[in-house]
């Protein structure tokens, strides 16, 4: 194992225990995603939004505050990520959410991506002031928009730490299986963290199985009806997290033909080539498959 991955590792270890100690268990989600909408403005071919859109419906307000109520209730301190499959900035009332968020969990981290097609200054400037940690334009094109650019060059130094601009090109992820870019040659043979470390909730209050599940098909819960520690401890989600630990990928529907590796210390998504060479390992070094 590379330098790199041991490190990751230990810390994962470390923030087991301190789960642990801050909880009272383990696992627990450090990351929480917010669906905020349904309604994205783009069709990318890297998203299932492309291929099944679901309209303009909004999490209503007064889920939103049960939800970010019952995180405060356990002195949530991970990662709230205000987005899903979803464009944040569509939202009118995001720096709102994004003020409640501040307010009742100070001590989380509040993020989200987006494409940054709605952005202005004013807005970045209206988030910051809400207490937004990071607002990461994500550029699948492969360059810099210029009215990105003009922002970044009007903004304070703080402003600018908080927009953060990643350019890149060739996401390969194929959510689950339910985009055709990497058709899986069969179920990789690994575990997956992000059952065990994820919760992912949408806008109609549905907890799927982690955020490649873009259809819910394996639905954990809703959190309009049910509090969220019941649905992180439910049957359900430790059975996942079971089959997953004992690398039967092939027992979970959304999970057979997905193509994300989620070991602690290597997670990425791989194509179908690497998919197949990753088995083969797996299968001469403990018979798994066989």
């Amino acid at each position: 194992m590379p330098p790199s991955g041991i490190r990751t590792r230990i810390s994962n270890r470390l923030r087991t225990l301190i789960d642990r100690v801050k909880y009272g268990q383990n696992p627990m989600f450090r990351t929480v995603s917010i669906e905020t909408s349904s309604y994205c403005n783009r069709t990318c071919g890297t998203c299932p939004v492309s291929q099944h859109p679901r309209g303009k419906k909004y999490l209503s307000e007064e889920l939103y505050v049960k939800i970010v109520g019952e995180l405060a209730r356990i002195r949530y301190a991970g990662e709230v990520y205000l987005h899903g499959y979803n464009e944040p900035l569509c939202d009118s009332s995001l720096p709102d959410k994004v003020r409640l968020a501040r307010k009742l969990l100070p001590r989380a981290r509040i993020l989200f991506f987006s494409n940054g097609d709605y952005l202005t200054l004013a807005l970045l400037r209206e988030l910051v002031s809400s207490g937004l940690d990071e607002l990461r334009v994500m550029m699948y094109d492969g360059k810099i928009h210029a009215h990105i650019e003009a922002i970044l060059g009007q903004a304070s130094d703080r402003e600018r730490s908080v927009l953060q601009v990643h350019v890149t090109s060739g996401f390969i992820g194929n959510r689950g299986g339910n985009l055709e870019q990497v058709v899986a040659p069969g179920p990789l043979l690994a575990d997956c963290y992000l059952p065990s470390q994820q919760l992912a909730i949408y806008y109609d209050g549905t907890v799927p199985v982690c955020c490649n599940d873009y259809h819910g098909a394996v639905a954990m819960g809703n959190v309009e009806e049910t509090p969220i520690m019941e649905i992180w401890n439910n049957e359900g989600f430790r059975a996942v997290r079971s089959m997953l630990k004992q690398r039967q990928r092939d027992r979970i529907s959304v999970c057979k033909g997905c193509n994300f590796l989620g070991a602690a210390h290597d997670f990425r998504y791989l194509t179908a080539e690497e998919m197949r060479a990753f088995n083969s390992k797996v299968v001469a070094k403990s018979g798994v498959g066989t």
